[in-house]
């Protein structure tokens, strides 16, 4: 299953300068006119996208007829509310003629099914507020005519017009919208500064990491150390239609140098693209939304998934209840010499308080043959955006399934609490504790926990970027595994901090087996349990056009494992953005 969405880069010229705003389809307007001659516009005024429409006038009510607001019908839903001047809900009341009232609904067949009415007071100004769903181009006087429907204005050349600058609306939809609330995490967002025309920007990024590891096989006496240099550039478009749906495509590049000891250096470049997706959020139902192409798919913590996959995604959100459902598979192209595996996630949460967040999730994973890797999750997680004060996160999982021909039947513990002092630079202290069980003796059933194999553990507490909150020398799989997590913390500047965190890690049952973590191998001897404790530092900063990290990290290896010299890591990255 692949699906790729072809992006069509209309011509134009790229920079700052710009036609002034102009009316448009899908605009919201109000629109005010005189009473005397409401078909012609007085002023228009852009508003905030919406549904339906507004309308502010006297009834127009003669016997045997249904009333009218300014010439068009007025439909009453059968559940329609009354208000009275003072804004406080009535009794149904008569629309008599002359009555002055604000109603809300939707156009419906030349009229508008009403589902709100407020008494008012008479104005001196008639109003019109909607969608606009078409414009005629300019008469020879510079004139339009203006359809909202029902209604259909003039707007003459000298109407007095606000409009919201272009340019504004875009650091509004990047920031604040729907694109910016998809990708939580800051690294992932560019400025798109690049401007074809009102519809169309582009923008970027280009890194570069500097990465040192040494003694990754927790042996002194194998010079196996090596030092890694990763060049990372894309180039983003992003094509905005209708009023929040947009497509987006990325061109990935990377280039790779890795020199171990008394190896031959290796290179390594690439080329191909990561993402290519459409987003419809203009449904005809409020909240409905669908994500069809390859795409990167996350969650907040990145402990169920972060990665790229092919993927038909649809979002449903209803007050504070936003639901997920989506089927997807990893691009061959991504990772040839994988199997390839299907997967069906859903996900459901509510909206406890504004930075509360309780959810329930099922991933269904299955790989031909399904015996090797098939893994069923379901779960429940919360979590607390730090601030000032208590915050936390706690993540309760069950894995079922089949992987390596067994049965799973395992389940996975990760719970932190983080306390940021209201004082300036913000002395942070955070304490967590993660456990994935595991199983002391072999046979058709493995207790073992397993993660999806999607996730990448990484999270940036109450600090400016993100890091591996398991480690990021040691950066293991929570499976049979305890880890138990101190760390302090301190924002110098909005745009700065500053993280020390430890870890101490054992076996949650004391077996012979390798672990799946970063370093290169970590077979455990299964006589004891204690797998060795680790100490990083993280220091991070950020701006809109730029980020800087600096990590540092130091792996005690335990008795548990059969390798026990110590491991470190020094890593740099930086990271332009346009």
């Amino acid at each position: 299953m692949t699906f790729l969405v072809p992006l069509v880069v209309p011509s134009g010229c790229i920079g700052p300068f710009a036609p002034s705003p102009q009316v448009k389809p899908g605009m919201r307007l109000e629109v005010d006119a005189d009473p005397a001659s409401p078909a012609t516009a007085h002023s228009v005024e852009e508003k905030s996208p919406d549904t339906g429409v507004e309308v502010t006038g006297p009834v127009e009510a003669k016997p045997g007829e249904p009333p009218k607001l300014l010439g068009a019908r007025i439909d009453l839903s059968s559940r329609c509310e009354f208000f009275d001047e003072a804004d406080a809900e009535t009794a149904a009341f008569a629309l008599v003629d002359g009555l002055w009232v604000k109603v809300r609904g939707d156009p419906r067949d030349g009229a508008i099914h009403v589902r709100k009415v407020h008494r008012i007071a008479p104005a001196p100004r008639v109003e019109v507020e909607g969608p606009v769903t078409s414009i005629t181009p300019p008469r020879e006087d510079g004139g339009r005519i203006v359809t909202i429907e029902p209604y259909t204005f003039d707007l003459p050349p000298d109407a007095k017009q606000t409009l919201v600058d272009s340019d504004a609306e875009w650091r509004k939809f990047l920031d604040k919208g729907i694109l910016a609330q998809r990708a939580a995490k800051e690294q992932k967002f560019v400025p798109y500064s690049l401007r074809i025309n009102e519809q169309l920007h582009l923008g970027g990024q280009i890194s570069t990491t500097v990465e040192r590891e040494d003694n990754f096989d927790l042996d002194d006496d194998r010079k196996r150390d090596r030092t890694k240099i990763e060049i990372e550039y894309e180039l983003d478009a992003i094509w905005r239609f209708g009023e929040k749906s947009f497509a987006l495509a990325q061109l990935f590049g990377d280039y790779q140098s890795e020199v171990v000891e008394h190896r031959v250096d290796e290179h390594d470049t690439e080329l191909y693209p990561r993402q290519a997706y459409v987003f419809l959020a203009d449904t005809g139902l409020d909240g409905l939304h669908f994500q069809l192409g390859r795409q990167d798919v996350e969650d907040r913590r990145e402990w169920l998934f972060n990665t790229t996959l092919d993927a038909a995604r649809a979002y449903y959100v209803w007050g504070p209840l936003e639901l997920e459902g989506s089927v997807s598979e990893t691009p061959h192209l991504l990772a040839p010499s994988e199997p390839t595996i299907q997967n069906a996630i859903a996900v459901a949460t509510f909206r406890a308080t504004k930075e509360w967040r309780v959810s329930s999730y099922v991933i269904d994973r299955r790989s031909r043959p399904l015996d090797e890797f098939s893994p069923f999750l379901y779960g429940v997680r919360s979590f607390v955006k730090p601030d000032p004060g208590f915050s936390h996160w706690l993540e309760l999982s069950r894995a079922d399934g089949v992987v390596d021909s067994r049965r799973l039947q395992g389940y996975g513990v990760d719970a932190g609490l983080t306390w940021v002092a209201p004082v300036p630079v913000e002395p942070s202290i955070t304490v967590g504790y993660a456990m994935g069980t595991g199983d002391p003796s072999p046979s058709d059933t493995d207790r073992t926990y397993r993660q999806s194999g999607l996730q990448n553990n990484n999270d940036k507490w109450n600090g400016v970027t993100s890091f591996h909150y398991y480690g990021e020398v040691f950066d293991p799989e929570l499976t049979n595994l305890v880890i138990t997590t101190v760390g302090v913390g301190v924002r110098p500047t909005t745009d700065m901090s500053v993280n020390l965190v430890g870890h101490v890690y054992r076996q949650e049952e004391a077996v012979a087996q390798t672990m799946p973590s970063a370093l290169d191998q970590t077979p455990t001897n299964g006589a004891v349990d204690d797998v060795g404790k680790e100490l990083d530092l993280i220091v991070g900063f950020r701006g809109r056009f730029y980020s800087f990290e600096i990590v540092a990290g130091w792996f005690d290896a335990g008795p548990a494992l059969t390798s026990r010299d110590p491991a470190w890591l020094a890593a740099a990255q930086l990271r332009l953005k346009f």
